[in-house]
């Protein structure tokens, strides 16, 4: 009996000895398990190690693997979004202190939770100052207006942009100060509005400006008003004075007109031969006071007896002047060229009255030794257009320019060269109710150039095909 107890002891004691040489290197891998439990649940996920052993061991150590690697993800992820948010918030950090307008946020209590210098300044107290505080008790001025729009905005989740507040603040107390503001909700996930960005600009100077220059505009009209009724004032007169020279003054010149004719052809036989040379002066004059008369009150009625504006071809007025004038050009042996010419708005009987005069002035001052050259042509440049009357007469000093186009100025003496002096006036008349210029440039000896410039017109006008 002894010694079967004796070999079951020693066979116990071996397989308790083999047990345990067999159960350490499960132990082993389950300190190793629980070592890396234990990083994880620290926050360390380290490059984790396929724990070798049975079967469930391996596959517990290989699920603790792809945990770790899971954990390393979430990380990186996790710094790459902190770098992004810091990032973000840097950025607005930025903006916030170099805007140029007021900036804030303000919650639903209608408080400020964020402010920056730009509008700190404008409400005339520090960020910090602000931080905190309602609408009300930092622009209590602005708070009714401003109040509204911002129920407005946490109501709709809309926002309101470009709309205009004024009133008083706290860096500028009583003066009234104008500024454009622009309120624009932000929302959480779930798409309620949680506060409101608020951007301010301070317009006060340029609604300064703008008032000046409305006033100034209400001043130029009135001023106008006044120009206006001053020229309607003295076009009346100026009707009155063409009134006079046409009637009062032509009654009695043609009375003596009258008077001279009957003297000169009834009362021949009786007068001596220095009387009838008195009463050929006196006819002479009248006709010529005559002529000054009708030349005056062409220069007075330019402006208010004026045609209407319309499309006008140039080269058919010139042509029709130079054909009423071929007597003249052929008595003197001139020579005329029409060039190409363009198609004008203008009152066509004042600008063949104009072409007229200047057609007229080439031939009466030409030179007695080369035949009369006369050259009639145009050009634009899109804005305007350019036309000239040249000619080889005997020119006149440019220091007398300013002279010939004043009424009744001459260069020459009333009997050397026939006319009254006032047709280069009224020719200057005409080009300045079209809106253009008359100027000339001239030799002594030489010869003259008119120059015409006249607006183009602003609508496009059928082409010149003269």
């Amino acid at each position: 009996m002894l010694p079967d107890v004796l070999l079951m002891v020693l066979v116990t004691l071996a397989a308790f000895e083999a047990a345990v040489i067999l159960s350490r290197p499960i132990s082993a891998a389950i300190h190793r398990l629980q070592d890396h439990a234990a990083a994880l649940g620290q926050g360390q996920p380290g490059m984790f190690e396929i724990v070798l052993g049975p079967r469930e061991i391996k596959s517990l150590s290989e699920t603790f693997k792809d945990m770790a690697e899971k954990v390393r993800s979430r990380e990186r992820a996790l710094r790459e979004s902190e770098k992004n948010a810091r990032r973000h918030v840097a950025e607005i950090e930025a903006i916030y202190k170099s805007a140029h307008v007021g900036l804030s946020i303000i919650d639903r209590s209608f408080r400020f939770v964020r402010v920056n210098d730009r509008l700190a300044e404008m409400n005339g107290m520090s960020v910090e100052e602000n931080i905190g505080k309602t609408i009300r008790e930092v622009v209590p001025d602005l708070a009714d207006a401003a109040e509204l729009l911002a129920d407005k905005v946490f109501r709709t989740g809309e926002p309101i942009l470009n709309i205009e507040l004024c009133g008083t603040t706290g860096s500028q107390p009583g003066v009234e100060r104008h500024f454009i503001q622009h309120w624009i909700p932000f929302k959480d996930d779930s798409g309620e509005v949680i506060g409101i960005n608020v951007a301010v600009n301070e317009i006060t100077e340029q609604k300064k400006m703008e008032e000046e220059l409305r006033r100034s505009r209400d001043e130029l009209e009135v001023r106008v008003e006044e120009r206006t009724a001053e020229l309607e004032r003295r076009n009346q007169e100026l009707q009155e004075m063409a009134f006079v020279a046409s009637h009062d003054l032509s009654e009695p010149l043609r009375k003596i007109q009258t008077f001279a004719s009957i003297l000169e052809t009834k009362k021949a036989d009786v007068l001596d031969e220095e009387s009838g040379i008195y009463v050929a002066r006196m006819k002479e004059s009248a006709n010529r006071m005559k002529d000054l008369l009708d030349g005056l009150l062409k220069y007075l009625l330019i402006e208010t007896k004026g045609g209407e504006f319309k499309c006008t071809r140039l080269h058919d007025v010139v042509t029709e002047v130079v054909g009423d004038l071929e007597p003249t050009i052929s008595k003197v042996g001139a020579h005329v060229e029409i060039r190409r010419l363009p198609v004008v708005m203008g009152d066509p009987n004042q600008l063949r009255q104009l072409f007229w005069n200047l057609v007229t002035n080439s031939l009466k001052y030409r030179r007695r030794d080369a035949r009369t050259e006369v050259r009639i042509g145009g050009e634009g440049d899109g804005g305007s257009f350019r036309i000239t009357v040249e000619d080889n007469g005997i020119g006149f000093d440019e220091k007398y320019l300013e002279k010939i186009f004043k009424p009744f100025q001459r260069l020459h003496g009333k009997y050397e060269y026939s006319g009254t002096g006032i047709g280069l006036a009224i020719s200057k008349k005409i080009i300045e109710r079209h809106r253009g210029t008359l100027t000339a440039r001239s030799t002594p000896g030489k010869g003259t150039t008119f120059i015409v410039t006249l607006p183009a017109p602003r609508t496009r006008q059928p082409a010149n095909r003269s």
